[in-house]
C-alpha cells in the first residue's frame, strides 16, 4: 500500500513540476528576435531598346519604413551569351525621393540580360535578380539529345 501512495504521489508531484515549467509568458514573442528583412520594388522599363538610356528604379522598405540611406546598393546588369556579347556593367544608382535609387543603363544590342539589385541596410541583405529579354531573341532549347540517346542515368540503383 505504502508502494502505491508512494507512486502516486510521485506522479503528482512530477505533474506539478511540469505545469509549472510550461507556463506562458504574455510577452514571449518580443523576446525573440524580430524579422527586419530588406524588401525592394524593382521597376523596369516596360519595352527595352538598344542603344537608349532607360531608367531602372528600385524602391527599398524595411520593417514598413522607407529606407532612404542603404548601407549597400548597387546596380548590376550583364549579358547571358559572354563569349559572342561579353557584356557587365556595375552601377551606383542615385537617389530619387522616398527610398527611390535610378540609374539610367543603355543596353547595347538584342540578347539576353540579367538585371540584379544588390543592397543591404541594418544587417539585412538582398540580391534579388531579373532576366531581361531585349529585342528578338530566340530562347534556348533545352539539349534533348542525351535524353534519347537510350541511356538512363537518373541516378537511381538497382
Amino acid at each position: 500500500m505504502k508502494k502505491r501512495w508512494s507512486i502516486i504521489y510521485s506522479y503528482v508531484l512530477l505533474t506539478l513540476l511540469l505545469s509549472a515549467c510550461t507556463s506562458v509568458d504574455a510577452d514571449a514573442a518580443q523576446k525573440y528576435k524580430q524579422q527586419n528583412v530588406l524588401q525592394v520594388d524593382i521597376t523596369v522599363p516596360d519595352s527595352i531598346q538598344t542603344g537608349v538610356p532607360q531608367p531602372y528604379v528600385a524602391k527599398f522598405v524595411q520593417k514598413d519604413i522607407i529606407i532612404d540611406d542603404p548601407d549597400v546598393i548597387q546596380f548590376h546588369i550583364w549579358s547571358s551569351d559572354d563569349r559572342n556579347n561579353p557584356f557587365h556593367e556595375t552601377i551606383e544608382p542615385i537617389y530619387i525621393e522616398g527610398g527611390m535609387f535610378k540609374a539610367d543603363i543603355v543596353i547595347p544590342q538584342d540578347g539576353i540580360y540579367y538585371f540584379q539589385v544588390i543592397a543591404s541596410s541594418q544587417g539585412s541583405e538582398i540580391m534579388p535578380t531579373m532576366q531581361l529579354i531585349v529585342g528578338d531573341v530566340e530562347l534556348p532549347q533545352p539539349d534533348q539529345s542525351s535524353t534519347t540517346s537510350g541511356n538512363n542515368n537518373s541516378g537511381k540503383h538497382h
